[in-house]
């Protein structure tokens, strides 16, 4: 059949510890979450602090006993009127902004740890893969004999198999 043929790869472990580790898409999908979670914690401090609204209208007024009068008063922009305001409000007792803001801290706590666990487990699967390329390279010739002895004996078993459902659509037909 076909002779399997590969060229000997020789692999440096810090290029591919460095590829690895900004590659991995279970890697940056960790660090986005590290962000996400920085984000939470901030957005859950944020609900403790005072609010501040700052308010603003304007608009124009027509007046008149003839509606065509008052739609000219609001065509030529005579009486407008504006307001402005504001609001704050204090967060008194707030027990469930507080534990969540808790809580948000205690996840992103844990989420720099996890991250650094996750590089430790790819950099010792990448040094693995590392050590195992040149054995499988070695095994090459082994594989090419499996392969020498399979493939004619599954060719024969294709052509048995061919031949017996030839023979029988044509007994059946």
């Amino acid at each position: 059949l076909g002779q399997l043929t590969a060229e000997r790869q020789f692999f440096n472990l810090q290029e591919s510890w460095s590829k690895g580790l900004m590659l991995r898409p279970d890697l940056l999908q960790a660090r986005l979450e590290l962000e996400r979670t920085g984000i939470q914690v901030k957005y859950d401090k944020n609900q403790l602090l005072p609010q501040l609204d700052l308010i603003g209208s304007y608009g124009l007024t027509g007046t008149g006993i003839r509606t065509g009068y008052a739609l000219d008063q609001l065509t030529s922009r005579d009486q407008p009127y504006w307001a402005v305001g504001g609001q704050i409000s204090f967060p008194i007792g707030n027990r469930s902004a507080r534990n969540r803001y808790a809580a948000s801290r205690a996840v992103a706590d844990q989420t720099p740890l996890s991250l650094k666990r996750l590089e430790q487990e790819i950099m010792v699967q990448l040094d693995d893969a590392i050590k195992l390329a040149p054995s499988s390279y070695t095994h090459l010739p082994a594989h090419q004999t499996v392969l020498d002895i399979v493939c004619p004996l599954l060719l024969d078993k294709k052509n048995q198999t061919s031949s017996q459902l030839h023979h029988h659509t044509t007994i059946s037909t």
